[in-house]
């Protein structure tokens, strides 16, 4: 059995807990921005200014536009479950207008709670609240807060004097407070030795991810700033959201007053799933370590029915760069691709070049260099997208060099875009090619694939504005390298695009000849069941293609709300709330429609940057990490690592065979092994409904359907040589009776056989 070490270091500290005691880090600002950070966009676009407010205290001011809510985040801190505390704040505006204060669960910006919404005039005004916890039971203990607008006004907003103080009647902060500063994965315990030193970025992944069973061995070191004394150390494991135990321990610890260090040894659990050890110091929570059980797969081109990828990385970075450990997990996942696109694009045309004929390559040369050493393919997006719009708006990963703007001409974009205050640009011909030139030559023989611009088809309302760039991109790229491949046309169905009608036009122009693949963005149809088919508009690009004689496969190289939504489709503001189910529903539907590539999600969706501990991230996403500063960040595997993972297991070395219509409106897509007589159907059912995601609802601007009452399907007694499978790989146990029953739902769940024929019989009798 293949032994693991989880390494955890963490401080312990002593102190007492008075009731005038304000819990906000850094609440006076005389440290800065030290401890906040903003939601949807970076300080230096925002007018940040810290100006005196009192004698003891500083304010904070900055400005927020029409685009965005002005999300002001405040570091986590910690609270009891069975609390109640007063939160305070001193505001004003530019003008009145509503802000409101979000307390954000389980650590995710999507499943926010509302605490209480606040009529802010002109001049500086005390707020208050109480928050009782025992209200928000699905918060977690480690409490992030946030303050934004409710309108989408562009507004001034101030604040100073915050405070949450616990009130009478709260449970006492534990005596021993725990910070836990790193988690880390070795075979080699002596590694202990040096757990206290900050760790290089080129250490192995740390997402604390094992094998089923694996034995586990837990180190624990930190300091006690108290006297020294005995203590019980108590250890339990459960599924992450749930407080089922399913291993636990104790041993005694010895605190001296300093440096201290303990071992402990557990079994990590038999099934696939996201899990979290927690310990405690003399009956006090003292921390907790979230881990995952999940197989991991490293992968080439052509190993799936479909290639996997994702846009982007955790960094998002632009000014930032991706460490060893992000790109390792990443490849974990089963990925192929990494597409550097608008949002997260060190290859951005103004990160590139932010003066005109100079190059700045720092980031996106690591980028490639971790890519390579993983065996990950970086598909850059050349370009971005051409808008123009105010600077208050944010959207720092589509805004280009101003020495750009300036020699480009200003045109029109979609209505909406031009509401909204946009507009778009067409940069001269001679710098963009000078520039795609620019990146070729730098990344020959390095780069394979570039897709030309991101979403064109909602940038420019004429269409044929894109030809001659791409024509001239890919005269370029293949005049520097005969080998490199050109991946065109990027068309969107989001924000109202007309996906199809724009790859038709340019292919009728004869656009096809300057692409070896053709992209596509298929947000207007996600699945089998929505009002626009998945496979339907799949069916019209191959058609598109035919008709005008050109011979390129398909890629579909973004989407990222994959929530159905019954049957409406998602939006960007609920886009990752979904079951991580439908990512694989969406890869199935790719996958039986030919599909080459899907590559989907930005890279960040696949994992928290959290932490070693179960504290939520820190929430300041407007901080940009410089290249010369990275630090290895600590990754946490969700549920969408997992079942990527998972699927590219279940189907590896398989080929699509064909799908059938089974009872009770269930579906199966069937895939047989390209040189075994392995063979896997991936099951659900065509119905619409959300899994129970332990999230709240209430926020979210889409009403979500609730679970139908469905009967389950019973499949009966297995055959010898088939195994049923849910979407995170663990086998479906028999119930009293011997047969296995299986849920009508729209999260698939996989029949893996011995050979194809068996399979057949098998679904058959489903029919």
């Amino acid at each position: 059995m293949k032994k693991c070490t989880l390494f955890i270091v963490y401080m312990l500290a002593g102190f007492a807990a008075f009731a005038s005691q304000n819990l906000i880090k850094n609440a006076d600002l005389k440290n800065g921005l030290l401890d906040f950070g903003f939601s949807d966009s970076a300080p230096e676009t925002l007018g940040v200014k810290i100006e005196k407010f009192s004698d003891s205290a500083n304010s904070l001011s900055y400005s927020a536009g029409e685009s965005c809510l002005g999300g002001l985040n405040l570091s986590e801190v910690r609270v009891s479950r069975d609390g109640v505390y007063e939160i305070s704040f001193s505001a004003k505006t530019s003008h009145p207008l509503q802000i409101r204060l979000l307390a954000l669960a389980n650590g995710n910006t999507v499943y926010r709670h509302q605490l209480a919404k606040f009529d802010v005039g002109t001049e500086w005004k005390k707020y208050s609240y109480k928050l009782d916890m025992k209200r928000f039971r699905v918060l977690d203990e480690w409490l992030p807060l946030r303050f934004e607008k409710v309108s989408k006004a562009a507004a001034r907003l101030s604040f100073a004097d915050f405070r949450l103080v616990p009130q009478s009647g709260a449970v006492e902060t534990p005596k021993f407070s725990v910070l836990i500063d790193e988690t880390k994965l070795s075979a080699d315990s002596s590694f202990l030795k040096k757990i206290t030193k900050r760790f290089s970025a080129e250490c192995v992944s740390n997402a604390a991810i094992f094998d089923k069973n694996a034995e586990v061995s837990a180190a624990i070191a930190g300091r006690n700033f108290g006297a020294a004394k005995t203590a019980k150390l108590d250890w339990f494991v459960s599924p992450k959201y749930s407080e089922e135990v399913l291993a636990k321990g104790s041993a005694e610890i010895e605190l001296p007053s300093g440096d201290f260090s303990k071992e402990f040894v557990f079994n990590a659990p038999d099934k696939n799933g996201l899990y979290v050890l927690n310990f405690s110091v003399d009956g006090e929570k003292s921390g907790c370590v979230p881990f995952a059980v999940s197989p991991r797969m490293r992968v080439a081109a052509g190993d799936l029915p479909v290639d996997l990828g994702y846009c982007g990385v955790f960094t998002n970075g632009e000014s930032g760069c991706p460490t060893a450990e992000e790109i390792a997990y990443l490849a974990d996942s089963g990925i192929v691709y990494l597409r550097m696109w608008d949002g997260g694009n060190p290859f951005n045309w103004r990160v590139i070049e932010p003066k005109e004929g100079v190059y700045e390559w720092t980031v996106a040369d690591e980028t490639v260099r971790l890519a390579a050493k993983n065996k990950l393919q970086v598909v850059p997006v050349l370009g971005g997208m051409f808008f123009v719009y105010p600077p208050e708006m944010g959207l720092r990963g589509h805004r280009q060099a101003d020495w750009l703007y300036a020699k480009s001409e200003v045109v029109r974009t979609l209505q909406g875009f031009e509401n909204q205050g946009r507009k778009a640009i067409k940069p001269p011909l001679e710098d963009w090619k000078r520039m795609v030139s620019a990146v070729a030559e730098r990344y020959k023989g390095k780069i394979k694939y570039y897709e030309v611009m991101n979403e064109p088809n909602i940038i420019w309302r004429d269409f044929a504005t894109y030809y001659p760039y791409l024509e001239s991109a890919h005269d370029v790229l293949k005049g520097v390298d005969a080998r490199n491949r050109v991946v065109g046309f990027s068309t969107t169905g989001d924000y109202g695009g007309n996906i199809n009608g724009f790859f038709a036009t340019m292919l009728k122009m004869g656009a096809g000849k300057f692409c070896d693949v053709a992209s596509f963005h298929s947000y207007s149809a996600l699945f089998e069941d929505t009002p626009k088919s998945g496979t339907e508009v799949i069916s019209q690009f191959k058609k598109n293609l035919v008709e005008n004689g050109v011979n390129v496969p398909l890629w579909h190289t973004e989407l990222y709300y994959i929530n159905p939504m019954c049957k409406g489709g998602g939006d960007h503001a609920n886009g990752p709330v979904f079951h991580a189910g439908y990512l694989i529903r969406r890869y199935l539907v790719d996958a039986s429609s030919g599909v080459r590539a899907s590559i989907l999600l930005p890279g960040s969706t696949l994992g928290s940057k959290n932490g070693s501990n179960c504290k939520t991230a820190n929430f300041a996403r407007g901080r940009y990490i410089p290249y010369a500063s990275v630090e290895a960040p600590e990754i946490s595997a969700n549920e969408r690592f997992l079942v990527s993972a998972v699927f590219a297991k279940m189907l590896y070395k398989t080929k699509y065979a064909g799908s059938r219509e089974l009872r009770d409106g269930m579906l199966a897509y069937k895939f047989t092994g390209k040189k075994s007589k392995k063979a896997v159907a991936a099951l659900f059912w065509l119905g619409c409904h959300l899994e129970n995601l332990n999230l709240d609802r209430s926020n979210l601007k889409t009403k979500l359907v609730d679970p139908m009452d469905r009967k389950p399907l019973n499949l009966g007694k297995l055959p010898e040589g088939v195994g049923v499978f849910d979407v995170f790989g663990n086998a479906l146990a028999s119930d009293s009776n011997g047969d296995v029953v299986v849920p009508v739902s729209p999260i698939p769940v996989y029949i893996k056989a011995d050979d194809s024929v068996l399979l057949d019989v098998f679904l058959k009798n489903l029919e």
